[in-house]
């Protein structure tokens, strides 16, 4: 007599942020700051702190980054709340996903913010693969060249690994296999 077994699985984890302190709150948690830019109680979406690229020199630039280890061939996508104080964007903001194999860089991945991003917060994302060799990504936000009193506020941060969920047949994630005995 052959006997069928079924098994559910499910397989809809969410994949983990990778970045510590994605919400600046803890300041010796993973980040780095250069030039003009600092962690800061007014630069928050949520919680008591954010990082805020400053444009209160005109021309200078800084920013803020975190390495973290990753998978080389795996799609990363970075995520974050982005807020401009002033109504037209003129300094250049990026967001950069830089790729190493150790001490080397091998590519880059970067967003323009600067059309994106406006005196309201918003939410905005994209995806980078990791080359071949890659063992490292560093997670940068970057001002170049701003206009005196102009800041970008960025708060809750997110760089995970994709797909982020999954959902197999549209049942949000389970799966039914069954094998012979």
């Amino acid at each position: 007599m052959m006997e069928v077994c079924v098994s559910i699985v499910l397989c809809g984890a969410v994949q983990a942020n990778l970045l510590l302190s994605p919400s600046f709150e803890d300041v010796c948690e993973g980040w780095a700051w250069y030039g003009d830019a600092g962690r800061e109680p007014w630069a928050n979406h949520t919680g008591a702190y954010g990082t805020a690229l400053y444009g209160w020199n005109a021309g200078v630039s800084g920013g803020s980054y975190q390495d973290v280890a990753v998978t080389a061939g795996t799609e990363y996508t970075l995520s974050a709340w982005y807020l401009d104080d002033q109504a037209v964007v003129t300094g250049l903001f990026t967001a950069n996903i830089e790729w190493f194999d150790g001490t080397t860089l091998l590519d880059t991945t970067t967003q323009v913010l600067t059309t994106l991003v406006s005196d309201v917060w918003s939410q905005q994302s994209f995806s980078g693969t990791a080359p071949v060799d890659c063992d490292i990504a560093r997670v940068v936000f970057q001002s170049t060249d701003t206009v005196s009193g102009e800041t970008l506020k960025i708060d809750d941060v997110s760089f995970v690994p994709e797909p982020a969920t999954m959902l197999i047949f549209g049942l949000g994630g389970l799966l039914l296999r069954s094998r012979k005995r």
